[in-house]
Formats: structure tokens, sequence, C-alpha cells
């Protein structure tokens, strides 16, 4: 049973897959204009292959669960590549060509023998003219300018890592916002309540704490709430920042409440992302979990002495966590594939 509101709100594996199934039975207007011919035969086949590669890392051990895990992923990206109306018909078209071709598009040294070095490791963006991450990430307007993000900071972005492990920081964590009740009257500036987990709040530099909000795309726009000396005023919450809103432009209503506008809907909920990399906007969550299944089948296939060694629970402080992300998996990635598939093309 789910231990927060999150968990038991999102999805599980049967009830996505049943949603993915749904809409290739019966696709949604804005599918069927873009899912024609030969985009059609590739967007289920990849779906049913993707569903199957799930199916098959459920039966088997962390051991090799990342490979199945990051293949169904990339299969199920070439189906929403093919279903995506950002992806132009044109092959000859460097940037709008629908199909993936060519590699990964991504970069992982998988000489990582140790727990600090695993974390600290880049994933690089290798990007060419046609490669699945590339097709991918452009279907679903997510960024292609980051250069690289550490494999710490990418787990810190599974928001299923931050809920379960409370001190894992290694880098901003992608946060579970509290809204503003809908029906409450918005009276403009009015005062937000973040829980500001990671941001330097005791250290009093105000200019941290500035680089920290800037730090989040949906935050970028929020000013520190400050007294007339321009001294930060402190929240009533603990590991909390009060932040000012200025106008209703800077809110989105999502459910009965009111969001920063540039908030990210995940499994049913709603998180605030940092950038990636050296982006000035945060990753589509598809995408973060894309970055952290790849990696993870690297080592996993190129150096399995390695991952031997960091998957054991008795030689690695990391393996309880890896675990947690490759269990994760399973139910995660297909909710965010349907979701992903129910906002195409809006």
């Amino acid at each position: 049973m789910g231990k927060t509101y999150f968990t038991l709100g999102a999805d599980e594996a049967p009830e996505a897959w049943r949603a993915i199934r749904s809409m290739r039975a019966a696709p949604t207007p804005s599918l069927r204009k873009v899912l024609k011919q030969e985009r059609a035969e590739v967007f289920h086949m990849a779906l049913e292959q993707s569903q199957q590669q799930f199916a098959a890392a459920a039966g088997i051990g962390y051991e090799s669960r990342p490979l199945n895990l990051f293949y169904g992923l990339s299969q199920a990206g070439r189906a929403l590549a093919a279903a995506s109306s950002r992806l132009g018909p044109k092959e000859g078209d460097d940037r709008t060509a629908w199909l993936p071709r060519g590699g990964h598009g991504l970069k992982f040294d998988v000489d990582t023998p140790t727990v600090e070095r695993l974390l600290g490791e880049p994933v690089r963006l290798q990007a060419g003219k046609s490669d699945t991450f590339s097709r991918v990430s452009h279907a679903l307007g997510s960024p292609l300018d980051f250069r690289e993000e550490t494999f710490g900071a990418l787990l810190a972005q599974i928001p299923e890592v931050y809920l379960e492990f409370r001190t894992f920081e290694y880098g901003p964590v992608a946060i579970q916002p509290n809204g503003i009740y809908a029906g409450s009257p918005l009276h403009f500036p009015l005062r937000w309540d973040l829980e500001a987990r990671g941001a330097p709040i005791e250290s009093g530099d105000l200019t941290a704490l500035r680089e920290w909000v800037n730090s989040y795309p949906a935050l970028a726009g929020l000013a520190l709430e400050v007294d007339a000396e321009g001294k930060r005023i402190p929240s009533h919450n603990d590991g909390h920042l009060y932040l000012t809103v200025s106008s209703q432009d800077q809110l989105v209503l999502r459910g009965s409440q009111w969001l920063p506008a540039q908030s990210i809907e995940y499994r049913r909920s709603t998180a605030l992302f940092p950038r990636l990399g050296n982006s000035s906007t945060a990753a589509h969550p598809i995408v973060i979990w894309w970055m952290v299944l790849f990696a993870l089948s690297m080592l996993a296939r190129y150096s399995p002495r390695d991952w031997s060694r960091l998957m054991s629970l008795r030689e690695s402080r990391l393996a309880s966590v890896l675990e947690h992300v490759l269990d994760t998996a399973l139910d995660a990635v297909p909710n965010l594939i349907a979701e992903a598939l129910a906002d195409l093309n809006p």
C-alpha cells in the first residue's frame, strides 16, 4: 500500500498499460490525425514491445532488470515519436523526421567502481540528427541544450527517490509543492509557503537563496519575501520559504489548487523540477527516467563486476536506492508513458 497521498493516487503498472492499450484501440482525435500508415504500424508494435519488455523486467532480478527497462522505455519512445505532431513526416528533414535512427544520443562512462564516482559521473548528451533520445526529447518538448547532468542529480529528480529517501541530496530534488486552495479569493501580491528541500535557508545568504529559487524554472519569476530592511521573512514552518506571487499569470489551476505556472504533472500529481544541466528549462519526467535507466543499463551490460558491487547491500550504501529505482520504474514509467500519450498534440 502506498505510504503517501502521491503514491496512493498514482497508477500502477496494470492500470497504466490498460490505459495505453485503450488509447491504442481508440486513439484520441489528436493522435488519429498523426497516426497514418507507417506511423501507426510503428506506434502499435513499439508499444506492444515496450509492454512485453516491462513484463519481462518484472519477472527477473535486479542483476538484469535495467536492460529490459531501458529497452522497454526506448521502444515506447519510438511510439511517442511516431505519434507526435512536433515531428513531421519528411525523412529528409533532419529536424522533423519522426522515425528515430542511429545511436542512443547519450554517453555514460561505465568505469565507475565506487558509489561516489557513480553519483558524480555525468550522463552526456551526444545527440546527432536522428538518434532516439533527440527524437523523443523533441516530441515531448524537452530541452536538448543541457550538455550533461550527473547521475546523482538525475536520481534526485525522481520524485519517488525524494519521497522514500529524504536524506538523498545529490543535487536539487524534484519537489512536491503545496498549492493554494482554489476556493479562497486571490489577492496579489500573495504569500506562498514552499517546502524548500536543499535550500540554504539557515545561511542567511539571500544571494544563495535566490540562486536556489532560480534553479527551478517554475519558481524563477517569484521573489523571496523580505521585510523593509531587506531581510528574509522566515516561514513558520521549518525548512520552508516564503515566496511572493505578484500576479495570477504566475499560477495555473490544477484540480482544486493554484500552483506555479511552469510546474509539471507527474503521475496525477504536480512536481517542481530543477533545470537540467546548464539548460534554462526543466526536462520532461520521461527524459529523466530515460537518462537514469540508460546509465544503469550501460553499467549492468558492460561492467557487470561493478554493477554487482554497487547492488550489494553489504558493500554499497546506494544498493537500496537503486533497488527502489528499479522497482519504482515498473509502475512509474508506464504511468508516465500513458500520461504523455494522453497529453500529446494539444
